[in-house]
């Protein structure tokens, strides 16, 4: 049977992009070398997406933050596979965050809520999903007011 083995993902600065953070998901694939899927085309699927862990007033932006696909001819053994992103921070800021309106109309931050990504990695042939993980929680803060990932947090 095929397996997704340990999925990770980090989420670290670009040195000299601050606009941009590069999402890194490292997962592992096995296959027995009797299993069924050897010697026929298989898809990976990696989705980047928000946890909503309920510390935040407002639920944050659900829509999938990015999304790779790749398909290829399942072997035998384990396989390492990373899958690499190069994201705006504003496409990571996931929580709603909250602002002031001045009397011109300018608006100011004023609070930055902590945003939550984690990924999901799925494996499939002729569309039939064989199996499925998803990596832990990464948490950081990525708006306007942001200090990128806390150093206590997976991924950072």
């Amino acid at each position: 049977m095929a397996e997704l083995i340990d999925p990770v993902l980090s989420i670290e600065t670009i040195e000299g992009d601050p606009r941009h953070r590069r999402a890194t998901v490292r997962f592992s694939l096995g296959l027995a070398s009797d299993d069924e899927l050897v010697g026929q085309e298989i898809e990976e699927f990696v989705r980047l997406h928000a946890v909503d862990e309920h510390d935040a007033v407002a639920r944050p932006n659900m829509r999938p933050i990015a999304e790779h696909r790749t398909t290829s001819t399942a072997r035998p053994g384990r396989h390492v596979r990373i899958v690499e992103f190069v994201l705006a921070r504003s496409d990571l800021d996931v929580q709603e965050d909250w602002w002031s309106s001045g009397p011109g109309g300018e608006t100011r931050p004023i609070a930055e809520w902590p945003d939550h990504v984690a990924a999901d990695v799925a494996l499939s042939r002729s569309g039939e999903v064989v199996t499925s993980a998803t990596t832990p929680t990464v948490t950081g803060s990525w708006g306007v007011l942001a200090d990128d990932v806390t150093p206590d947090a997976p991924g950072g």
